[in-house]
């Protein structure tokens, strides 16, 4: 089915790196909350919302969105589950959403889009084979590290990966 993909397959597929990605992005409030112990009020309203996606479905559904009416669903469920995380986070322990906005999403939006140009890239000059699935790949986590580099880490957290991590590195190869 791989070299036939079944009808819906890359809008649902799409729909569900949406949903992950959504979810991935507040996954440090949630690591917050959690390692507090505070949960409970969390956890039971998460619950409460996850539920959500099967009426939302069916409303999709008789709205006319037809097979991607899960997807649609499991996306906006993410984003309610996400609103419900960073509500806790900011009600326990006045977390700004703006700082958070700021030092997180946009540079990791810049990030994917930064890594998702490189990896994309490859299609204008090489023929789809094995071969540009790994070049693909190289490419995009080179391009990944290189620029998680420059736009998220200060110049004290490079200097300390520098000595700490790299040091170590080229001493352990023998290269210093």
């Amino acid at each position: 089915w791989l070299k036939n993909p079944p009808d819906y397959i890359y809008g649902l597929v799409f729909c569900g790196i949406i949903s992950y990605l959504i979810c991935v992005v507040q996954r440090g409030h949630g690591a917050v909350i959690n390692a507090s112990g505070k949960i409970a009020g969390m956890a039971i309203t998460e619950g409460i919302v996850s539920l959500l996606v099967v009426p939302i479905s069916i409303v999709l559904i008789w709205a006319g969105f037809g097979p991607y009416s899960v997807g649609y669903a499991a996306v906006i469920v993410a984003a309610l589950v996400s609103c419900v995380i960073l509500y806790f986070a900011r009600r326990l322990f006045k977390c700004s959403i703006r700082t958070w906005i700021v030092r997180i999403i946009i540079p990791g939006g810049l990030l994917c889009l930064v890594a998702s140009v490189a990896g994309f890239s490859t299609r204008f000059f090489m023929k789809p084979s094995f071969v540009r699935v790994v070049v693909t790949t190289v490419l995009s986590e080179c391009t990944l590290l290189g620029a998680s580099w420059l736009i998220f880490l200060s110049d004290d957290e490079r200097r300390m990966v520098r000595e700490r991590y790299l040091m170590r590195l080229v001493r352990k190869l023998g290269l210093n």
